[in-house]
């Protein structure tokens, strides 16, 4: 599995920093599910719970040219595909055909330092894109044109639109004391700014230059229309609903979880404990109708695990490697789409795999496809999308 992991550091001051908001309510929703990822088998052959698979090469143009893939979201049929590295948002048809991309660097007034984080505001039908670098929320409508920017308020590593050009904030723990008389993990905020409702407060004072991970995808999703929340440092998942925080998913990890209680020490061991690493962060959580998929991170022990839950069955999978019959699978998810999950294939894997199999790749569902994709892949090409769908369990 490929962590997408880097750090994100922003500050400014607004006069509307001294509005406190008032601390949300946490909704305990009798619907609230847990999961128990099972940890005794570190290899899985997925072939028996695959539905189907398709391959979705990028196209490769001038205008289509992708380093890396930070992010996807999947949009009325289109894919939206963030390249951080490059500060740019590229759009592609299902079939992976190009359609337009943003890419505006610079110190103008409808330009940006650098992309970080991008989502779709279903609501106002328009794309949100966060430099956290010039401290700016940049809308485009769908098709790519500018609409404004409006200034960050405080130290974030997360942004998510909801209703009325809101917005949420997640600052993982920064140091915001400046600023907010209470420091808060979770910030509600309407479309000028003010604050709404705050989550989880903490004091940057006991916690030091402790650093914490953010994943480089961000640390909320959507479904079905709705938007969701999760903390790699916790173990819920929370729907981001207008009026607050609602708990969806609960990860039941026992041992393996977070300790929360390092948050009440000293600085010395609170930094001690994170840098340790020996507990597991949940770096990914995406639905499908029927599914949820997870991964988790281990980094003292460099163990990544991807899960999947039926919300059917209640059905549990999960690895460290996963084959699909002799195939190797890769589930690096980075999307959903209705039933289907979207995970990237390496490059460099895929070739490998074309130089180990000549003639006839290895066993397994889509060989066809498989094989097709080999013979036409080269070293220059746009990243390979493995779009699939798990039996209904």
């Amino acid at each position: 599995m490929k962590i997408r992991v880097y750090f994100l550091f922003i500050i400014i001051s607004l006069s509307c920093s001294n509005h406190e908001g008032k601390e949300g309510i946490v909704v305990e929703s009798a619907e609230a599910i847990v999961i128990k990822p099972d940890f005794s088998k570190n290899i899985v052959d997925i072939y028996p719970n695959l539905d189907t698979i398709k391959y979705v090469k990028l196209e490769l143009s001038d205008s289509s040219i992708i380093t890396e893939i930070t992010k996807i979201e999947v949009y009325d049929s289109l894919l939206y595909v963030l390249d951080a590295k490059a500060s740019s948002l590229f759009v592609f048809d299902m079939n992976g055909k190009s359609h337009f991309k943003i890419h505006s660097i610079g110190q103008g007034p409808q330009e940006y330092t650098q992309l970080d984080f991008f989502s779709i505001d279903r609501d106002l039908k328009q794309i949100v894109l966060t430099d956290l670098m010039g401290y700016f929320i940049m809308r485009y409508d769908l098709k790519g044109n500018y609409i404004s920017r409006q200034k960050i308020p405080f130290w974030a590593e997360g942004i998510t639109p909801i209703q009325n050009k809101g917005v949420v904030l997640y600052a993982n723990y920064r140091d915001n004391s400046k600023y907010l008389k209470k420091e808060y993990n979770i910030i509600y905020l309407d479309s000028l700014n003010q604050i709404q409702y705050t989550y989880f407060p903490y004091n940057s004072s006991l916690i030091g230059r402790t650093k914490f991970i953010t994943p480089s995808g961000g640390i909320s999703y959507t479904y079905n229309n709705q938007s969701y929340f999760f903390n790699p440092f916790n173990d819920t998942v929370y729907q981001l609903a207008p009026a607050g925080l609602v708990v969806k998913y609960i990860f039941n990890l026992g041992e393996r979880r977070f300790d929360q209680t390092h948050f009440s020490k000293n600085k010395d061991e609170l930094s001690s404990y994170v840098n340790k690493g020996e507990y597991y962060n949940i770096m990914d959580v995406l639905e499908t109708d029927d599914w949820v998929g997870f991964s988790l991170a281990c980094f003292s022990k460099v163990e990544s695990w991807h899960g999947f839950y039926s919300k059917k069955s209640g059905e549990i999978i999960n690895a460290e490697f996963y084959y699909n019959r002799n195939q190797n699978f890769i589930p690096d998810n980075l999307a959903t789409f209705n039933s289907w999950f979207i995970a990237e294939l390496p490059i460099d894997y895929l070739l490998h795999s074309k130089d180990q199999n000549k003639t006839e790749p290895p066993e397994g569902m889509a060989k066809k496809e498989l094989k097709s994709l080999l013979q036409t892949l080269t070293e220059d090409d746009n990243p390979v999308l493995m779009m699939y769908k798990l039996k209904d369990s």
